[in-house]
């Protein structure tokens, strides 16, 4: 992909996640008023406790807050503008398609997860809601962000990792990621990791930071640079392959600055 061709990519997803956050806001703003009929500001909550045999885990929702805590009990906690269900050792949670959102509703989940358990596949839809998570662990994550804030302190995947970025923030604190798939989209980046495999950043329009916990010496990276500047240990570089470790990253740059440390 060529310098120009970069720029544009860059300017179409800037423009394309404005376009569709204000007219979502819009919708929101339009409805809110008769929302007010279905839904207070003092929502149902309800926990659900005892949850066994689940392998699996399914989050797909639009606006909701998402919460995962490490705890000693596996439950989950959520107010009734969301859903569940378990089926095929399959945790699935979900809004509930109707029209439930307004300025006074908290709408939220909380999943509560022991800090041991290892999942076979997550896939978590952020849509337009923040995310915090304490520790999740998983052989294949696919995690879509959308355009809310992501904030992780410890995540470990072990097989495959799709990450597809939106229009926000996104942070690792602690992880142990392998064969990483990502797809930055819009916003500012910052990981805290050892990384696996082969990997691949394809960066949008942002800045992206990458803290090895390992050494650097144990990386290949071959770096297309984009709009922007691209640093490893501090030094500048230039396009093309640097270091001859067993880990392969590559990253094809947008608009923005890398810093590899």
């Amino acid at each position: 992909m060529t310098s120009s061709q970069k720029v544009i990519k860059g300017l179409a997803i800037a423009l394309a996640v404005f376009i569709i956050i204000g007219f979502v806001n819009l919708i929101f703003f339009i409805l809110g008023g008769f929302n007010y009929i279905f839904v207070g500001k003092d929502d149902v909550t309800y926990s659900v406790h005892n949850i066994y045999d689940v392998s699996n885990l399914n989050i797909k929702v639009s606006y909701s807050k998402i919460n995962i805590i490490d705890s000693d009990e596996f439950k989950l906690e959520l107010n009734s503008l969301c859903e569940y269900s378990i089926s095929n050792n399959t945790l699935t949670i979900k809004d509930i398609k109707k029209f439930r959102v307004n300025p006074g509703a908290d709408i939220y989940l909380n999943l509560y997860i022991p800090s041991g358990k290892v999942f076979d596949d997550v896939y978590i839809d952020a849509g337009a809601g923040s995310v915090k998570i304490d520790t999740l662990k998983a052989n294949t994550l696919d995690f879509d962000m959308g355009a809310g804030k992501v904030s992780i302190n410890n995540l470990e995947v072990y097989s495959h990792a799709k990450l597809d970025g939106g229009a926000g923030n996104f942070s690792i604190e602690k992880g142990i990621l392998s064969n990483v798939d990502f797809d930055m989209g819009l916003g500012n980046v910052d990981i805290k990791s050892s990384f696996t495999g082969n990997n691949k950043i394809d960066m949008g329009m942002g800045n992206l930071s990458i803290d090895l916990i390992d050494s650097v010496n144990n990386y290949r990276f071959d770096i297309e640079k984009g709009i922007g500047s691209v640093s490893i240990d501090g030094e500048g570089k230039s396009n093309g392959t640097y270091g001859n470790g067993a880990t392969f990253i590559e990253i094809d740059g947008g608009i923005g600055s890398i810093n590899i440390h």
